[in-house]
């Protein structure tokens, strides 16, 4: 359910094949044909101008589904959502996606008012805008940059869901499998009153999630490529500093640095790629590795605590081996470890929200998909390189691959210089690049960098009971929260302590509280 690659044939397996949609398509090492684009989806700008088809919630699902048909197949359910969309296992969020689109839609009865959320992806860099249309009686209103999307989007936004393998918020959450008997019981209810609800009765649904019904896989290959495109043309530009160590970059993603005895990543091989005189000066990569075995430890078991939540004293169906693709943080080590010696800022890499600083694990293959948004984004960094195709036994050659001897030969001739500070800290500590909700829950949480004094808990996880606490007159949360995100910078209150948020950020997260909760919100003058 992994692709598994070393030396030779690659051989992608996972539930559906679906996900093999979502890879590009590399011809004579040219990128022909990138299927996170490949469907015509119309954009916000095209919505907005046939806005007087779509007086209503329900008129715009249906205009948007038969303008992009190929949406009532892409979809995922999120019953316990993490956004500002509101969700349960009876009004799941939808999430439609394609032609590097995202729609995300809920018919939660306890929202105020009806609001479809758009993240969209500039095929020309893959930057990312986030839009929203909010359902009024006098008709839709068109937004470009809400606010309140930057509080988990962040500023500079990214794509938003963990990566593969378990979802325990969403169907099919034990790698694209059902999770627990209450899951099947859930779905099987959904299913029977789909009809009832707007965001469901236009999808083609399986009456149960199977491995050829299931979405989760595909989805997460989608979002996996539209990120490793963002931050290849975001972070890794000719200003980045990793011009210097592209070629040890490119070894790593080529698995030229695996130990074929053991098929692990190896240190020394890694050594093998930068010059004899530098190899002195590089610093141990073993703290990296630690690091990520711990966050990695952190984050399976904040899912498993999801799971327990959702579905306390479940019947397990389908249990995810945490330790089947332990092996990632190896590879992702080397890949740190080299943006350390770049001095390129990765952490914001991730797309999970919260509890996750580290995995980017696919349903394909990570290390040779970063290869190929990197080529993407610097061809110029691969001119001169011996470059392999790879097959995905799918009868396209969708990946490709550095010749390992030569570009040895041609990384080892070259000295590098060192960045002098390291800009990635251990996954406890606060992170400035992530969003604000990502921060806010570091300690709030999950629990972490709170110092001597443990942080009370606030469930910036559970937006609808964070939504209940904000409505509640005698926590005055909203207050709390602004007076130690604002009033408060400059001084021990302030919030996060290590590094303040920007004015922006501040409006993003009072924001995002007021969509949650509007009646908490503070009366406009």
């Amino acid at each position: 359910m992994f692709a598994i690659a070393f030396f030779g044939v690659i051989h992608a397996r996972a539930q559906q094949s679906k996900f093999l949609d979502m890879l590009p398509i590399f011809k004579d090492m040219k990128i022909v044909e990138r299927g996170v684009f490949r469907d015509k989806v119309p954009s916000f700008a095209e919505l907005r101008a046939n806005a007087a088809r779509t007086p209503t919630y329900e008129a715009f699902l249906d205009e948007l589904l038969r303008q992009a048909p190929a949406l009532r197949e892409n979809h995922v359910l999120v019953h316990h959502s993490e956004s500002q969309q509101l969700s349960s296992l009876s009004h799941p969020r939808v999430i439609l996606f394609g032609g590097g689109m995202a729609f995300g839609l809920s018919d939660d009865p306890r929202q105020s008012a009806r609001r479809v959320e758009i993240l969209q992806v500039d095929p020309a860099n893959y930057g990312i805008s986030m839009h929203e249309i909010v359902f009024h009686e006098t008709g839709p209103e068109f937004v470009e940059n809400p606010t309140s999307c930057a509080a988990c989007h962040g500023v500079n936004p990214k794509p938003l869901w963990n990566p593969y393998d378990f979802w325990p918020n969403a169907f099919g959450s034990a790698i694209g499998f059902v999770g627990t008997t209450q899951e099947v019981e859930a779905y099987r209810a959904l299913f029977d009153r789909r009809a009832e609800l707007p965001s469901l009765r236009g999808l083609k649904l399986g009456a149960a999630i199977t491995s050829d019904t299931e979405n989760v896989t595909a989805f997460t290959q989608f979002i996996h490529q539209i990120n490793l495109g963002r931050f290849s043309f975001q972070n890794l530009g000719p200003s980045s500093g990793i011009d210097e160590f592209a070629e040890p970059l490119i070894a790593v993603l080529s698995f030229c640095t695996i130990n074929p005895s053991d098929r692990k990543a190896d240190p020394a091989r890694l050594h093998e790629f930068f010059h004899p005189a530098d190899v002195s000066q590089l610093p141990s990569i073993a703290p990296l590795q630690d690091d990520l075995e711990d966050s990695r430890a952190h984050f399976k078991n904040f899912l498993d605590r999801m799971q327990e939540r959702i579905f306390p004293a479940a019947e397990v169906k389908f249990k995810v081996d945490h330790s089947r693709l332990a092996q990632e943080t190896e590879l992702l080590a080397q890949i740190r470890f080299i943006f350390e010696l770049a001095g390129v800022d990765a952490t914001n890499l991730s797309t999970s929200l919260i509890a996750n600083e580290t995995l980017i694990s696919a349903p394909s293959n990570m290390p040779v998909d970063f290869l190929g948004s990197f080529y993407e984004a610097r061809p110029d960094l691969f001119r001169g390189l011996k470059l392999l195709p790879e097959d995905l036994s799918s009868g396209r050659p969708s990946w490709l691959r550095a010749d390992c001897n030569s570009l040895k030969a041609s990384s080892r001739r070259k000295q590098r210089h060192f960045a002098n500070a390291r800009v990635w800290p251990v996954f406890s500590g606060d992170a400035p690049a992530r969003p604000v909700i990502s921060r806010c829950a570091k300690c709030h949480v999950e629990g972490l960098d709170a110092g001597i004094v443990p942080a009370p808990a606030i469930p910036f996880d559970q937006p609808a009971k964070l939504a209940e606490l904000l409505l509640k007159a005698n926590t005055r949360l909203r207050d709390r929260i602004t007076l130690r995100v604002r009033d408060a910078r400059g001084t021990g209150a302030q919030m996060p302590p290590g590094s303040a948020l920007g004015e922006e950020e501040v409006a993003a997260l009072l924001s995002y509280l007021d969509v949650l909760a509007p009646a908490a919100a503070p009366a406009t003058p």
